[in-house]
């Protein structure tokens, strides 16, 4: 079973899901939030922590951080073709002019792709700071996580959004407009009645805009809320408390705690995640509402109204019609929503939640179901020199340690084979010698013979033959070998082996046969006799090749068709069938249904060497 981690990381807190199963089946297990402290920032390795310590997610198969809209520039570009690859190659070209107040070389650019009616494709450009990347991936880094994919909020979203049921045609009545009001900024994505994306707003309020300008130091502020209820009762309960205890004293807890390694946290640098550092840190949602007071809400709901005007505005997108909201829901805004815009207003339910039954924030919830295979949005922004490589660095390690390990090892047997191979040519050499000094003996007693012939000296020098030192003693035996049999042969000693008797052979044969058919009641002829005698060789005895056809007649019971099988098989069992005995195949000849087929055997007519019959 897959698991899959999504993240949505901003600069005032994170939100985490965590998915089990598959792209098609999945169910949530854990899902949450927590806020960031300014002091949280200060360091990339203080952040990391919290995020571990919050998620506490265990093994996961991927991770998937998504980054906030806002701040991105995002520009719809018009273009001949969108394939994936093509469009890459050459899209920091095509948008590099509406980034006058960007160096291209500092920022990274995807795209999705919409579907707004067009004859050419339209594709929504987002361009990202590196630097965001950078400082993203060190806090995760930190975490012990390494996405392989950072995309940004608007991508994820569609991915959440794309589960609910779509099956309406991509007309422009059936559009429909969703908005999901975050804490630093708020996302307005309108669909086609198939799902498929017909535009994108990033609003720049969120409800972190109902605590600004509040005074902190007098105000209760939220601790970190945990992801799950398994966290709370986790052994960190003791340092929890004790934050919170120097909280209500009004002591920042963190300010001039060491970090987890010994060093002072302002040795490390503070994160740059991006956002509106002008927002009060620390703050809940909770919290927010509590303390804003009326007129601070009316002034937040009606500039949120204007923005969400003019977003659907520049989408061309009618009054009337529905608009569905995710995320914060703040009390009394649809009906504001509702008077302002004309619209219906309904709070929209992604109908998923975790074992604890808290429903995940979507766009956490979009990035998991990317690391699950819901490839809705392709944009990854973990290009360039943030190429991910993960299989190649998590096992960077143990390869180049097995890497030194194998070098070691084939040093040492390289030493030990050239010490084997120095003794085994020194003993060739030993043997080499003293085998050539007695050849050279016989050798001198066959030169005392006057009249001795020239085929009896052994040959035994190899100079100028291009000879290997290693090869000089087995020709010496080889050599020795010949000589030997030469004379064997000429004194009669040597043990031939007489060529095998076709006579023999076919006694052999046809005692068998009047054995085997003994107990047949039909008609049988044998015919077409070929025997042919076999000297012996290295790789076979003598023996003598016999070819015979036998025509069966039926005989009214149909043992005549198994007889087929029967001879060769009767044949294979006899002690003087050399080989496997068989008959290639068998035809009828139209007489009375018989049939007629060509026995192949090889036959011993001789007892072989080695024998207790070969001895007598």
């Amino acid at each position: 079973m897959a698991r899959s981690l999504g993240i949505h990381l901003q600069s005032h807190g994170f939100d985490f899901a965590l998915l089990e199963g598959s792209a098609k089946k999945y169910s949530v297990a854990k899902s949450g939030s927590t806020v960031f402290r300014a002091d949280d920032l200060r360091s990339t390795k203080r952040l990391g922590k919290l995020i571990a310590d919050t998620c506490k997610a265990g093994k996961v198969d991927q991770v998937v951080v998504t980054l906030p809209s806002s701040g991105v520039v995002m520009r719809e570009l018009s273009m001949p073709f969108n394939d994936r690859e093509k469009v890459m190659q050459v899209l920091k070209f095509e948008v590099e002019s509406e980034l006058y107040h960007l160096d291209i070389d500092e920022v990274i650019a995807d795209f999705i792709e919409l579907n707004d009616g067009r004859a050419t494709p339209t594709l929504l450009v987002s361009v990202l700071e590196k630097e965001r990347i950078a400082s993203s991936l060190e806090v995760l880094d930190h975490a012990d996580c390494d996405p392989p994919v950072v995309t940004l909020s608007h991508g994820s979203l569609l991915a959440a959004l794309n589960e609910l049921p779509h099956d309406n045609p991509a007309l422009p009545e059936n559009r429909e407009a969703y908005l999901h009001i975050g804490a630093e900024s708020s996302l307005m994505m309108v669909l086609n009645g198939d799902g498929s994306l017909y535009g994108v707003r990033a609003l720049p309020l969120g409800w972190l805009e109902l605590a600004r300008g509040l005074n902190i130091d007098d105000a209760e502020m939220a601790l970190p809320e945990s992801g799950s209820e398994d966290v709370e009762e986790d052994s960190d309960n003791d340092s929890a408390n004790a934050e919170a205890a120097a909280l209500e004293e009004g002591v920042e807890a963190n300010a001039e705690s060491p970090s987890e390694d010994g060093e002072e946290d302002d040795d490390d640098h503070e994160v740059s995640i991006g956002g509106d550092s002008s927002l009060p840190y620390g703050i809940s949602f909770e919290t927010a509402l509590e303390l804003a007071d009326d007129a601070t809400k009316q002034g937040f709901m009606a500039r949120f109204a204007a923005e969400v005007r003019r977003g659907l505005t520049a989408m061309g997108i009618p009054s009337g019609g529905s608009l569905y909201m995710l995320g914060a829901l703040i009390p009394g805004l649809e009906a504001f929503l509702e008077a302002r815009l004309g619209k219906d207003i309904a709070p929209l339910d992604l109908g998923q939640s975790d074992y604890n039954d808290r429903a995940p924030e979507p766009i956490a919830f979009g990035a998991a179901l990317r690391g699950l295979g819901v490839d809705i949005s392709p944009m990854n922004f973990r290009q360039e020199e943030f190429r991910y490589a993960r299989g190649l660095e998590r096992v960077e390690g143990p390869l180049t340690l097995a890497l030194v390990g194998l070098i070691v090892y084939f040093a040492i047997e390289f030493v030990m084979n050239f010490k084997v191979i120095q003794q085994r040519q020194f003993d060739s050499n030993t043997l080499y010698v003293q085998a050539h000094q007695k050849v050279e003996e016989i050798n001198k007693k066959v030169r005392e013979d006057e009249e001795y012939p020239i085929e009896w000296i052994v040959k035994s020098d190899f100079a100028g033959m291009g000879i290997a030192d290693e090869e000089r003693i087995l020709r010496l035996s080889s050599n020795v070998r010949k000589g030997k049999n030469q004379l064997d042969e000429l004194m009669g000693a040597s043990a031939l082996q007489m060529p095998s008797s076709c006579l023999e052979a076919w006694r052999l044969l046809m005692t068998f046969l009047e054995d085997e058919m003994a107990s047949y009641n039909g008609r049988w002829i044998i015919e077409n006799f070929e025997f042919s005698s076999v000297e012996a060789s290295t790789r076979q005895l003598a023996h003598v090749d016999a070819k015979f056809g036998i025509t069966i007649f039926p005989d009214g019971s149909g043992d005549f068709i198994s007889r087929f099988d029967q001879i060769p098989a009767a044949l294979n069992r006899q002690d003087w069938t050399v080989g496997e005995a068989l008959i290639p195949n068998t035809e009828s000849i139209g007489e009375e249904g018989a049939k007629t087929g060509i026995v192949k055997v090889k036959i011993l007519t001789n007892s072989p060497p080695n024998t207790p019959e070969a001895g007598k």
